[in-house]
C-alpha cells in the first residue's frame, strides 16, 4: 500500500484530503448502501437478486362485479426505469395490456362464469425486469334471481280483484338474457302479462310480452331465448322495472308487482283525511308509491289521488305516524294528470335511510282548502300477511264469534276469512264490500274495527275491549297493499 502524506498546514492540502474521502464514499455508493450481500438501494421497487424489480397491486369495484368493471394497477419500478407493459390476467389467462399510466383495463365479465376468480397484473419495465402483484379474489355475479309478487294494490285505480299471481325471473346483466315465468291464481280470462319500465306507482313503455304456456294455462313464459338492451338492463337495479297482468275485466291491468333485486324496497300506502294531524275531513282518495334504492341513495315517490279540488302541491317528508314532519322532498304535477305528483330523484342521506327503514316517512297532499294537508299516507314497513293477520287477529279475538253460520264472514281460518270478506258484499250494507281490496277507507270490516259513523250496528269486536291502533293499522295495511291471500 503507498502512503499519501499531504502537509496538513495548506489549502491545497485540505481540499485534497476532501477529495480521497469523498471519493471512497461515492465508490461504496455505487456498490449500494453497505456490502453486496445486503442488496442495491432501490429508489422504486424491490430489491431481488442483487437488482431492482418493479411492484405492483391490482384493484377492483368492492362488491359482486356484474357487467363491464374497470381493473386497475399501481405500479413502481426503480429510478430511471419506466413501464413497458402492465398486464392483466383473470384466473392466470391475459385479458389485456396497459401501456401508460393510470395503468387500467375494463374488464366484461360475462366471459366468465359466476364465482370466484382471481385477479393479478404482470408488470414488465425497461430493463426487461418483471414481476406479478400478489392476488386478488373477487366475487363475479352476473345472473340474479328475482322473485315478484302481483297484487291488485299496485296497480291504480285499484281493481275490486281477489287475483294473485307470484313469478320469478333470472336476469344475466352481464349478456342480458332474461328467463322466468309468472303464475296467476284467480285471474278470469287473462288477456296479456308484460314487463314495463317505470317506478311504482307510475306506468311506462311495454318491455317485453308473455306468451302463455300451452300445457298450463295459469303458466306466462318469458320467451326463450329474450335478450334486454343495456339500457333496460339498467333498469333492473334502478327498481323500475315491474309485471303487469291484464285480462278482459280489467283491460288496464288487474295485477302488477315490482321487480325488486336486493338494493330496492317499495312500499305503498294508502292516503286519508284522517291520518292527518289534526284529522280533516274530506271525500278524496289516494295512494302513495314509494321506489328506494340504498345502493344509489336515491328514492322515486309517485302519488295519485281521487275526489281532491284545488291541489296546490305534494310532499314527501319525515315523522312518524301522528306527528307533523319535515320536509324532505316537493313532489311536481304530472302535466297531464293533475291528480297525479311525482319525483323520481331524491337524493337521500344516511340518517334519510335510517328514517324511511323506521316508517318515519309520509306522503302529503295539499289543497286550497286544506293548506296543512287534506290527505296523508304513512309510508311503514311492507304490510302484514293474512297468515299473520289470522294468528293475531281474526284467530284469536274475532273467530270467536265469527264461525260459520248466520250473515257474518266466517274467520276462523285464513281461507275462510279470504273467501268471506274479500271482495264479498257486507250483509248490513251489501253496497259496502267486506273488504276492499287496495281501499281500506271503502273496506266495511276496518270501518267496523274502526267504529266509524258510517257503520251500522256496534262497533267490532262487540262489547270490547277493541283492537289496539297498531292492530287496525296493520289491517289497514294489508288491505291496502291489495288483501293478497298470503
Amino acid at each position: 500500500m503507498v502512503s499519501l502524506q499531504i502537509p496538513r498546514s495548506t489549502p491545497v492540502a485540505w481540499a485534497l484530503r476532501h477529495m480521497v474521502v469523498l471519493a471512497v464514499v461515492f465508490a461504496l455508493s455505487a456498490c449500494g448502501s453497505g456490502s453486496e450481500s445486503q442488496g442495491p438501494t432501490c429508489y422504486g421497487g424491490v430489491a431481488s437478486g442483487g437488482q431492482c424489480i418493479p411492484t405492483a397491486t391490482v384493484s377492483a369495484p368492492a362488491g359482486n362485479l356484474s357487467g363491464s368493471v374497470t381493473l386497475t394497477a399501481t405500479v413502481s419500478v426503480d429510478y430511471g426505469v419506466t413501464v413497458s407493459s402492465v398486464e392483466f390476467r383473470v384466473d392466470g389467462a391475459a385479458i389485456g395490456a396497459a401501456t401508460t399510466a393510470p395503468y387500467s383495463i375494463s374488464w366484461n365479465t360475462a366471459t366468465v362464469s359466476d364465482g370466484t376468480h382471481q385477479l393479478t397484473v404482470f408488470v414488465t419495465d425497461s430493463e426487461n425486469r418483471t414481476a406479478s402483484s400478489p392476488i386478488l379474489s373477487v366475487i363475479v355475479a352476473n345472473a340474479g334471481v328475482v322473485a315478484v309478487t302481483l297484487a291488485p294494490g299496485e296497480v291504480y285505480p285499484v281493481p275490486a280483484s281477489s287475483a294473485t299471481a307470484t313469478g320469478s325471473f333470472t336476469f344475466n346483466v352481464a349478456s342480458g338474457t332474461v328467463s322466468g315465468a309468472v303464475t296467476l291464481s284467480g285471474v278470469a280470462n287473462p288477456t296479456a302479462v308484460q314487463i314495463g319500465d317505470a317506478y311504482a306507482g307510475d306506468s311506462g313503455p311495454v318491455v317485453l310480452n308473455l306468451t302463455q304456456n300451452a300445457t298450463t294455462p295459469a303458466e306466462w313464459d318469458v320467451p326463450a331465448g329474450t335478450t334486454l338492451t343495456p339500457a333496460q338492463m339498467d333498469e333492473l337495479p334502478a327498481g323500475r322495472l315491474y309485471v303487469l297482468a291484464e285480462s278482459t275485466a280489467f283491460p288496464q291491468g288487474e295485477l302488477r308487482g315490482q321487480i325488486a333485486p336486493a338494493n330496492i324496497s317499495v312500499l305503498f300506502a294508502a292516503m286519508s283525511g284522517a291520518q292527518e294531524v289534526p284529522p280533516v275531513s274530506t271525500s278524496g282518495s289516494g295512494v302513495a308509491a314509494v321506489t328506494v334504492d340504498s345502493t344509489a341513495m336515491s328514492a322515486a315517490l309517485h302519488v295519485h289521488t281521487t275526489g281532491l279540488v284545488a291541489i296546490s302541491g305534494a310532499q314527501l317528508l319525515t315523522g312518524a305516524a301522528g306527528t307533523v314532519g319535515t320536509t324532505l322532498a316537493a313532489l311536481t304535477v304530472d302535466s297531464g294528470d293533475p291528480q297525479h305528483w311525482f319525483n323520481d330523484s331524491i337524493a337521500l342521506s344516511a340518517t334519510d335511510l335510517a328514517n324511511y327503514n323506521s316508517g318515519d316517512w309520509y306522503a302529503n297532499v295539499f289543497t286550497a282548502a286544506q293548506a296543512g294537508g287534506e290527505l296523508r299516507g304513512q309510508l311503514t314497513s311492507p304490510a302484514p300477511t293474512l297468515t299473520q293477520l289470522q294468528a293475531t287477529i281474526f284467530g284469536p279475538i274475532c273467530s270467536t264469534c265469527h264461525t260459520s253460520g248466520g250473515d257474518s264472514p266466517d274467520l276462523s281460518t285464513a281461507a275462510l276469512t279470504y273467501s268471506s270478506t274479500v271482495g264479498v258484499a257486507s250483509a248490513q250494507q251489501p253496497a259496502v264490500l267486506y273488504i276492499a281490496a287496495g281501499d281500506p277507507d271503502n273496506s266495511y270490516l276496518v270501518l267496523k274495527i274502526e267504529g266509524a259513523a258510517s257503520i251500522s250496528g256496534v262497533r267490532m269486536p262487540a262489547g270490547g275491549p277493541y283492537l289496539s291502533q297498531a292492530m287496525i293499522d296493520g289491517v289497514r295495511a294489508w288491505v291496502a297493499a291489495g288483501a293478497p291471500n298470503n
